[in-house]
Formats: structure tokens, C-alpha cells, sequence
């Protein structure tokens, strides 16, 4: 079991590790609410998005990979990139991204220890439901607004138009024990511990690959 949950950790600090990044914006556009920008990173130049922010030709930025898609069509460019990088963390300056890793492998690894897997999730009262158990009675839930407390160990802001929130309360298993809420509006913090409030959805496909077979929409916040 301790090698299982050790595993585990390492390909979750691996999969933070790997998303920072820091180059030099060779061409911008606002259009949507996003900023598009081409980016030079070690003399590889791809696209990425991020939240509309003040940006020019050549500076220098640092940020956090989130999610890539391919063949994505921005209807308010119209245009279609073959692939972009949506991002978040979005800060001036090149600054050593060793740093921002190890940081994000001191946080992973708080939360992963923390969240030691159980049957019963420590978080859970009278009126919530647990991650795995979510997942178990998915299909019966559908449609239906359900909560559920835990402690957050992701967030992707602002992506399709959407906060996304990662959930995990210690129950579950590699495929159960990490749920999403998502919000138009509403925010939270990785390490807070909340209660999210949301509609379950199951068999979601957001298309370019991006399939849930559960997820929590339209969703609000509490600590």
C-alpha cells in the first residue's frame, strides 16, 4: 500500500513539474476575454492562452501549463489552432522556473500526504457525499445537485470560459479519488478546505480529448 501511495505521489509532482514554463511572447491578440500569445520558449515557438491581460511583443513571461488542445477553434478569432496550451499563472520576467517547480513539488506533496485513501472520507457530515462515492452512484445522480467537502489540490482558472476545481477527500482509488467542479464565477485556493455544491454530470465530453465520465457544473464554494 505505502508503494502504491508513493507512486502515485510521483506522477502527480511529476505532472506539476512539468508545467511551468517561461519564454518570450513574440505575438499577441485579445479577443473573448483571452490573451493568445505565441511564445519562444528554448527556440520552440508555440500558442498559448490565458485569461485577457495586458501583454506586448517581446516580453518575457512565466506560467503554469493547465491543459492542451489541438485542432481548437476560437470562434471569436475565427480561427483554429492546430494546438494551444491554456495556462494560468501568468507573471513578468524570466525568472528560474527551478524554483516554481520545487515550490509546487513541496505543495504536491503536502496535499498527497495528507490525503491518505480511506473508505470513509475524514471531511465528510450529514449532508455531504464522498469523491468515490460520488463516482459509485454517478448514474443515479445525474442531473442532480449533490456536495461534497474535501480539501482542493488543483485549480485551472478560466479555461473555456471555467474555473475548474480539483477535489479529493482521501476516499477512491487512480480513477476515483480526484473529482472537478466547475464555475463560471467562483473560486477557490489549492489547500483550502471546502464544501462545493454543484449538478452532477456523467459521460462529459468537452471534445479535444477531454472526457469525464463524472463531473460537477455550475458549482458554488464554502469553507
Amino acid at each position: 500500500m505505502k508503494n502504491i501511495v508513493l507512486i502515485l505521489i510521483m506522477i502527480v509532482v511529476s505532472a506539476w513539474a512539468k508545467g511551468i514554463h517561461s519564454g518570450e511572447v513574440t505575438e499577441s491578440m485579445n479577443s473573448g476575454g483571452y490573451t493568445y500569445m505565441k511564445i519562444n520558449e528554448n527556440n520552440k515557438s508555440y500558442w498559448i492562452a490565458a485569461t485577457e491581460m495586458p501583454i506586448s511583443k517581446g516580453d518575457k513571461i512565466n506560467f503554469t501549463e493547465e491543459m492542451q488542445m489541438q485542432q481548437f477553434e476560437s470562434k471569436t478569432l475565427h480561427r483554429t489552432f492546430d494546438n494551444i496550451m491554456f495556462v494560468s499563472h501568468v507573471e513578468a520576467g524570466a525568472a528560474d522556473t527551478s524554483s516554481h517547480k520545487q515550490q509546487n513539488i513541496h505543495v504536491t506533496n503536502a496535499l498527497a500526504s495528507s490525503l491518505k485513501k480511506s473508505k470513509i472520507s475524514p471531511f465528510k457530515t450529514a449532508d455531504t457525499l464522498g469523491v468515490a462515492e460520488t463516482y459509485q452512484k454517478a448514474k443515479s445522480l445525474a442531473g442532480k445537485k449533490v456536495k461534497i467537502r474535501g480539501k482542493v489540490t488543483k485549480v485551472s482558472h478560466m479555461i473555456m470560459g471555467k474555473n475548474w476545481i480539483h477535489i479529493q477527500d482521501g476516499t477512491g482509488d487512480n480513477k476515483t479519488d480526484d473529482i472537478v467542479f466547475t464555475s463560471v464565477k467562483e473560486d477557490a485556493k489549492a489547500g483550502d478546505i471546502i464544501t462545493a455544491e454543484g449538478t452532477v454530470a456523467i459521460d462529459k465530453d468537452f471534445g479535444y480529448g477531454y472526457f469525464y465520465p463524472v463531473i460537477i457544473e455550475e458549482s458554488t464554494f464554502t469553507k
